[in-house]
């Protein structure tokens, strides 16, 4: 990301104090992501940690509109639905 900013002479500077909290968050979350993620795949294994990385859109299509104050879309839940629903044919049937 630095190299991009760089590339097009871009500035490293935070507008206002509260954006910058909102981008520490925003790392801190990230980072916890990948932290548990990679964690738990040294607990399991990868096709598990897998299967968890296949839920992001299900748990997106619900975490993105509590944040950002919006309606959740049907669309979205269902498409997140149709992908458990393939999980579930995967594993038990």
């Amino acid at each position: 990301m630095a190299a991009l900013i760089l590339f097009v002479k871009g500035s490293f500077t935070v507008p206002s104090q509260k954006d910058f909290w909102k981008l520490m968050l925003t790392g801190l979350i990230v980072a916890m992501h990948w932290l548990y993620f990679l964690w738990l795949r040294r607990l399991a294994n990868p096709s598990v940690s897998l299967v968890g990385f296949a839920t992001c859109s299900f748990w997106a299509a619900l975490i993105e509109p509590i944040a950002k104050r919006k309606k959740i879309r049907p669309m979205e839940v269902g498409l997140g639905i149709t992908v458990l629903i393939g999980l579930y044919i995967i594993f038990f049937v």
